[in-house]
């Protein structure tokens, strides 16, 4: 969300920076920040860096530094762009099979293959659109 990119922005900007900070510049909820940061974690958007104040390397004396690899990233957005594209057309050939066995003697078939259109349209729009974000990317 709006959120997530201001976060992205921060850290691509700050190269490496703490959660606190992040909070800080962000100019946004604690809870907030704190959660976005760590779904981006999980899904592999940002990296986490552990930076100990020690020599005994314990976690709760440690620093923990937030971050993006750009290369990283654009892997991660075109492997969520080409699984997008790969939902998209399967649920595509799902809708066709599935009118395709409702039979043309079915009293109901002439409205789902009216929708079947509506929906295929709906979906070769986005999947065209997926396809030139992908274009996109994969000249960045």
């Amino acid at each position: 969300g709006q959120l997530g990119a201001r976060i992205v922005r921060i850290l691509l900007d700050k190269k490496l920076v703490e959660d606190k900070q992040v909070q800080e510049i962000a100019l946004a909820p604690p809870k907030e920040v704190r959660q976005v940061i760590v779904d981006m974690y999980k899904g592999g958007y940002i990296q986490l860096q552990e930076v100990p104040r020690t020599s005994e390397r314990k976690p709760t004396e440690s620093i923990y530094l937030w971050g993006v690899d750009m290369h990283k990233l654009h892997h991660t957005l075109m492997d969520v762009l080409y699984k997008a594209t790969r939902n998209l057309r399967a649920r595509l050939e799902m809708e066709s099979r599935a009118l395709n066995e409702l039979g043309q003697s079915d009293p109901s078939y002439a409205k789902q293959h009216e929708r079947l259109g509506f929906v295929q349209d709906r979906f070769n729009a986005s999947i065209v659109q997926l396809d030139q974000f992908i274009m996109m990317f994969q000249s960045f």
